[in-house]
């Protein structure tokens, strides 16, 4: 199982978020924003250009990081 990290939770975050959430082989174990607001349990849903995204993060499932370099040196994480 790949272990994917996000950085940036935006419109473009969370559709590769989406993009590996469907993925059997690949699974996101952390995301990391330097917006704290964006980074809430249970909250994110956003329209972008290219489709609609729909995921959400759940603390039980993924570390969250407000610093980009934490999430970069978490061994859990595969790649980012």
């Amino acid at each position: 199982m790949l272990r994917v990290g996000i950085i940036g939770f935006g419109g473009m975050g969370m559709k590769h978020f989406g993009c590996y959430d469907v993925l059997h082989d690949a699974e996101v174990t952390a995301v990391a924003d330097v917006r704290a607001d964006g980074l809430k349990p249970g909250a994110a849903s956003m329209r972008i250009n290219i489709g609609e995204g729909s995921v959400t993060i759940d603390a039980d499932r993924h570390k969250l990081y407000s610093d980009p370099d934490d999430l970069v040196a978490d061994p859990d994480v595969d790649v980012v």
